[in-house]
């Protein structure tokens, strides 16, 4: 299944791209769509569209990219991302790691975005119809505004992380801040300095300014600051929903919510997830699990669940997640595992992270 994925997500922007396309000096038009591709070996002074004229940076193609582009940058490390252009409801712009080599021609491993001491390896500022996908973020500054991945700011909205692995930062893995209908889904958060997920906004005209925040299916592991923050007494959130995640071995709260005023209650779903850290600011919801050991293969390098029958113990995280988790989530999972064997995750969703099948 991931292989037709792949394939897909390949063909139809070339579809588009041979219909149309930009020449010269001028801007391509809007709704022209291609794939552009980076790789380690790549060229900035490249065109970018094809493996063999790859970019050498990330940041390169996001300066070169328009509506409905998908950038798939293949294993290797590459400086930081900041977005620069945005995409549209219609056509959101596709940053999509490819750590098989499969679409680059490359060896597989991991695609790195390395912050180097900056304020994040991956960051989304007053761009909206973004999706991120597939990234290893790390090695972002210390500082309460810094993270792996960093979306912020009020005219950020439509942005979707999935599929990433953000660790080693020092201060959050994911930070969401003062946006609007963001989703954080199947995401491996671990070794951060600070919280692994943190969920803020900010108030004007007495109105929370983070809106919509939607974070499913993330395994959040042994972050110094604690499991998943939501809001401050300066940053709150509203209708905020974190369901069928595992949160587990944190040094601090596994699940903290300011319950102030203004309140980051307001409209607040948790339900669904696993989480051995503890709650600040509000309680376990009857559906969530707490105080069970969610059975990892080997806990800080290999986050799979035990299960039979190539383990004789099940792990309570399987077949746990919501019933009704709404389709989009459940179908960025689906084709992925979370077993040893790889089979992909079928009938009643598994919590935490995804491995690739």
């Amino acid at each position: 299944m991931i292989a037709k994925r792949l394939l897909w997500l390949v063909c139809v922007p070339f579809l588009a791209a041979a219909c149309g396309g930009g020449g010269g000096s001028a801007p391509p038009p809007e709704n022209r769509a291609e794939n552009l591709y980076v790789r380690a070996n790549g060229n900035d002074a490249n065109d970018g569209l094809s493996p063999d004229t790859a970019f050498r940076e990330v940041n390169t193609a996001a300066a070169r990219s328009t509506p409905g582009d998908v950038i798939i940058a293949g294993p290797g490390t590459y400086k930081p991302v900041t977005i620069v252009n945005e995409g549209s409801s219609a056509q959101p712009i596709t940053f999509l790691a490819d750590p098989t080599g499969q679409m680059t021609a490359d060896t597989p491993g991991e695609v790195i975005l390395d912050a180097a001491g900056t304020e994040a390896a991956f960051k989304v500022s007053n761009k909206s119809h973004i999706i991120v996908d597939g990234f290893t973020a790390l090695n972002s500054a210390a500082g309460s505004g810094s993270a792996g991945i960093l979306v912020k700011s009020s005219s950020t909205s439509d942005v979707i992380v999935r599929n990433c692995i953000a660790r080693n930062n020092s201060a959050m893995g994911i930070r969401v801040a003062d946006a609007v209908n963001v989703t954080v889904v199947n995401n491996l958060v671990f070794g951060n300095q600070g919280y692994g997920i943190g969920v803020l906004g900010k108030v004007v005209n007495n109105q929370t300014q983070s809106i919509n925040v939607r974070v499913y299916d993330n395994t959040v592991f042994g972050n110094n600051g604690g499991g998943i923050t939501v809001g401050s007494s300066s940053l709150p959130a509203r209708d905020t929903a974190f369901v069928n995640n595992i949160i587990n071995a944190n040094m601090g709260s596994g699940f903290s919510v300011f319950a102030g005023v203004p309140s980051s209650l307001d409209g607040l779903i948790e339900k669904f997830n696993l989480n051995t850290d503890g709650y600040a600011g509000t309680t376990a919801s009857p559906d969530s699990l707490t105080m069970v050991d969610p059975e990892f293969i080997a806990p800080g390098s290999d986050f799979r669940l035990a299960q039979p029958p190539d383990q004789p113990v099940l792990s309570p995280a399987v077949d746990a997640g919501d019933p009704a988790t709404p389709g989009d989530i459940a179908d960025t999972v689906r084709d992925r595992t979370t077993s040893t064997n790889n089979t992909a995750d079928a009938g009643r969703l598994d919590l935490g992270y995804h491995y690739p099948s």
